[in-house]
């Protein structure tokens, strides 16, 4: 198994087909990448192994936490 996502894996990921859209959809979800020589976004595979949020929990932040009681 390769170290990073290949670019048929970042796509699925991401849903988007393009460069750009591939790297505005990883911005919005915070998950860090670089870009190769030819701009397409690389992605460690621990990156994402380690870092996504168990399906259904929301990553938006809880801001009725900050409500006085």
């Amino acid at each position: 198994m390769s170290t990073f996502l290949s670019r048929d894996e970042t796509a699925e990921l991401t849903g988007a087909k393009t460069r750009a859209k591939q790297i505005a959809v990883l911005k919005r979800n915070r998950i860090r990448f670089t870009l190769n020589a030819g701009g397409w976004p690389v992605v460690a595979r621990r990156e994402i192994e380690q870092g996504l949020p168990p399906a259904g929990v929301s990553t938006e932040p809880d801001w009725g936490a900050l409500e006085a009681h």
